[in-house]
């Protein structure tokens, strides 16, 4: 009786989670950071970051986890040797974090809830972003601001087999 029971709940587990899988089929996988463009209110383009760009990764799994992390390709400091200046410049210029993610296909957006992040202030909230998938491109877009001044931004990543 006790395994029957046990195997009971490992199938409506295992169905609970393909369903949950299901739902965020679209995203499930890894994709690599190909672009970031931050546009101002009257649609012009602002740069945003180090000049020679940036490299990442973010990866989404069936079960509904995350982590990514995009940093400057500039970087050359060694963490013993580096000036605080420096290093405060190249963390204000990265991003990494984990936690979970959700999709909403009507609605076209993936919300994720960092449970660790580089910036402290965004752990345990949800941040959700509008998103395009076209073939192997997916496009997530919000709004931030920066000195005062509020931005859209978009950010290209391609998936990775």
């Amino acid at each position: 009786m006790y395994r029957n029971l046990m195997t009971s709940a490992f199938l409506v587990v295992a169905v609970a989670g393909y369903v949950f899988a299901a739902d965020q089929g679209p995203l499930v996988g890894s994709w690599r950071f190909e672009k970031k463009v931050d546009t101002l209110a009257d649609g012009t383009e602002v740069a945003s970051g180090p000049a020679a760009g940036y490299q990442g990764f973010v990866v989404f799994t069936a079960g509904g986890r995350f982590v990514g992390a995009v940093v400057p390709r500039e970087r050359r400091w060694r963490i013993s040797t580096v000036a605080p200046e420096e290093l405060r410049h190249s963390l204000t210029a990265t991003d990494a974090y984990f936690g979970t993610y959700h999709v909403d296909p009507k609605g076209r957006t993936l919300t994720y809830r960092p449970e660790g992040s580089l910036d402290p202030s965004l752990e345990n909230t949800d941040q959700v972003r509008g998103y395009k998938l076209s073939g192997d491109r997916l496009v997530l877009s919000g709004s931030w601001e920066y000195e005062g001044t509020k931005r859209h931004f978009e950010i290209t990543w391609r998936r990775v087999e």
